[in-house]
């Protein structure tokens, strides 16, 4: 199931990137404003699905990691290495959100220039 939801991490990442390259090729005056809407259209699609995806693999992680640390079985240092990868984890998702918000913001910057 993660390999799955991996692989369809990366397919939508790579749909996002090619928007990207679309977009930039707009604003060069490269690409018809047509298919630039068609692409924003499917690639508005893509990013539902993307973080779709996104949370059904952290829920899935969290999901696992909390029965690691709740089985009996388990020892005290694998469930001091989980909690402490899941504190990674947690900050890492929130490093990567900050700098999404950022690269958001530069964007959307840069097309406030480009309209300009």
């Amino acid at each position: 199931t993660i390999r799955h939801l991996n692989e369809q991490l990366a397919a939508m990442q790579r749909r996002c990137n090619a928007l990207e390259h679309m977009l930039m090729q707009r604003q060069q005056g490269m690409v018809d404003a047509t298919g630039l809407e068609e692409a924003v259209s499917v690639s508005r699609v893509a990013m539902d699905q993307y973080n779709r995806i996104r949370q059904d693999y952290r829920t899935l992680l969290s999901r696992r990691a909390q029965a690691v640390v709740h089985t009996a079985s388990a020892n005290k240092t694998a469930k001091k290495v989980v909690v402490d990868l899941q504190h990674r984890l947690e900050r890492e998702m929130e490093e990567r959100e900050t700098e999404a918000a950022l690269y958001n913001a530069r964007l959307y910057d840069s097309e406030q220039k480009e309209s300009d």
